[in-house]
């Protein structure tokens, strides 16, 4: 008994041994497909091994093919049909093989599906001869679970196939191939492939109705065009915060997932279906921009309030002293350090005295030259208060901002936000349309088309009539859009979408949207702005300063009326004294 036992090893021994070198082509190449992929690869390059054996006696393929020498630095992984668990990185590489397809599809359907693969996993499916007509069962496997990236290789005899996902072309070749013919880009060419795109929103940047449409609608107009593919755009009528919208948004006439849906949200509780956004969105503070000075503000601005007390001080410091001390200072001590108007030779004053005026030189001749220098600068275009930057500006001036929702903004417990954000969706929300003194909560992709609306522009000025509260936002949001489990486009998009940023053509569809829908107002009024003539100043705009020039002059003339008409009365008084 003991020499046949060794027997019956030795036979099962040689019989996997002759297994082996009979499938040795098909596990060279593979093996050197999974070399070629991880030399290539940016990083670590992980590939998992799916062994399912339903006879008997078993085929060691995958055994000897992770025995592979030139697979040696290669992190491979094991797997077995039950869902993994703690997996912190998805694998690059997914090499499947089955003796039998058809009695295994049950295990075929439980890691397909079950186990989460990313979309761009790659997938090799080995399978025997004698089970070619299993091809088809295998490939129906993978186009219900969305997984488009596979190449099937037959042993013993060596064979490569695969299919197009979009144009539905069929890759059969006898032998090896170069590897540059193995997993092809599914996307590089759609074949005249109609995307199906659904709208719910009616907003500018998914408008449908123009000529040149909203830019969201452009961007995947021309990805599509890029990649010989078309797109028809269905606009769904319905509340998007009804479930059943979302239904008839996310589903073709109940029979298939749309490829895209325009629409942007912040909710994705269904991340494999949903697309982020490359493009961050937030909600800004937009509120009236400063007013234009008036003219005798404009005279005072150039030094702060501190600075103008002080001189008050001084001056009135100077006063005193010339009224309590006459016989310490002979000269004004205000006219001669800023006009140099003198009673008495300053060598002949005394040293209080010369100490005090040298001082008060320096300190008026380096005043003069600052307030001479920002008036000048002032006075180079027309000035105008600062814009409100942050939450404590709003609440000096009086800015009141209105809010639609009030379940997503939490301030009802808070007083000093309970100033400025008022809950009130009846109020008309769009820019420009509550008056004066009011602020809006937008959107940064709404405010990038109402920036170019020319009513939010002054015609006199040149300039925009509301400004961005720069150093306090409600936060931001990264977008998500829904494309669908597992969408080949999904990388597209994102790709596509930082391109046309990065290259202006979001600012450029955006600008020619808006020719088109406000027609010659666009043209006329924001484009053929001409703010440098509006930005000088005109004669009118100093009507206060020559108003002030005018009464200074009237003062002075009848100072000088009054001091003539003193010295004639003292003169006439002395000449009749010397005749008596």
């Amino acid at each position: 008994m003991g020499h046949l036992a060794m027997l019956f090893v030795a036979f099962i021994g040689h019989s996997c041994a002759f297994g082996s070198l009979v499938h040795q082509e098909a596990i060279t190449y593979t093996s050197s497909i999974i070399k070629n992929l991880a030399d290539k690869y940016s990083g670590t390059f992980d590939c998992w091994f799916y062994n399912i054996l339903t006879k008997s006696p078993q085929e060691p393929i995958v055994d000897v093919l992770i025995a592979e020498p030139q697979l040696s630095l290669v992190p491979k992984l094991m797997m077995t049909i039950s869902k993994p668990t703690q997996i912190t990185r998805h694998p690059e590489l997914v090499v499947i093989y089955c003796d039998d397809y058809r009695a295994s599809s049950s295990h075929m359907w439980n890691i397909l599906i079950g186990h989460a693969f990313h979309a761009p996993t790659k997938f090799i499916a080995i399978y025997q001869e004698e089970h070619g007509y299993e091809v088809n069962i295998m490939h129906q496997m993978f186009s219900t679970a969305k997984l488009h990236n596979v190449i099937y290789i037959r042993t013993p005899k060596l064979a490569i196939s695969y299919e197009l996902m979009y144009t539905k072309k069929v890759f059969n070749r006898t032998g090896a191939v170069s590897f540059d013919q193995l997993f092809v880009d599914q996307i590089r060419d759609l074949g005249g492939y109609t995307m199906d795109v659904s709208v719910i929103n009616t907003l500018p940047s998914t408008d449908l109705s123009t000529r040149r449409k909203g830019i969201r609608a452009e961007w995947i107009r021309n990805t599509a065009a890029a990649i010989n593919a078309s797109c028809e755009f269905y606009k769904i009528d319905c509340d998007r915060m009804d479930s059943a919208c979302e239904q008839r948004a996310f589903v073709l006439n109940q029979t298939k997932l749309y490829d895209m849906n325009l629409d942007a949200s912040i909710f994705s509780e269904l991340v494999p279906h949903f697309m982020y956004s490359m493009i961050p969105n937030c909600l800004l503070i937009v509120v009236p921009r400063g007013d234009k000075l008036p003219i005798l503000q404009l005279f005072i601005i150039p030094f702060s309030y501190e600075v103008w007390i002080m001189l008050v001080v001084v001056l009135t410091i100077c006063v005193i002293l010339m009224i309590f001390f006459p016989d310490w200072f002979k000269n004004d001590l205000i006219l001669l350090p800023i006009c140099g108007f003198e009673r008495r030779t300053l060598h002949d004053s005394s040293t209080v005295e010369k100490i005090l005026v040298m001082s008060l030189t320096v300190f008026a001749f380096l005043l003069s030259c600052a307030y001479e220098a920002k008036i000048m600068a002032l006075l180079s275009e027309s000035p105008y208060e600062p814009d409100p930057k942050t939450f404590e500006d709003l609440v000096r001036k009086n800015i009141t901002v209105y809010l639609h929702t009030n379940d997503s903004y939490i301030f009802q417990d808070n007083p000093k936000l309970q100033q400025v954000f008022k809950f009130k969706p009846e109020i008309l929300k769009y820019v420009g349309e509550c008056g004066p003194g009011f602020g809006y909560a937008v959107t940064a992709n709404y405010w990038r088309h109402a920036m170019m609306d020319p009513k939010n522009y002054d015609p006199r000025t040149g300039r925009s009539r509301f400004a961005v509260l720069e150093r306090y936002t409600m936060g931001g949001a990264v977008m998500f859009h829904f494309v669908g489990i597992r969408n080949p486009l999904r990388e597209k998009f994102q790709e596509t979408e930082k391109t046309f940023l990065e290259a202006g053509l979001f600012t450029y569809w955006a600008e020619d949207y808006a020719r088109e829908v406000l027609g010659t107002s666009y043209s006329s009024k924001f484009e053929s702005l001409d703010t440098s003539a509006n930005e000088c100043f005109v004669l009118e705009d100093f009507i206060l300063a020559w108003r002030i020039l005018l009464l200074g002059c009237a003062a002075g003339f009848l100072m000088f009326v009054l001091e003539w008409c003193s010295t004639s009365c003292a003169a006439y008084s002395r000449r009749i004294s010397g005749h008596i």
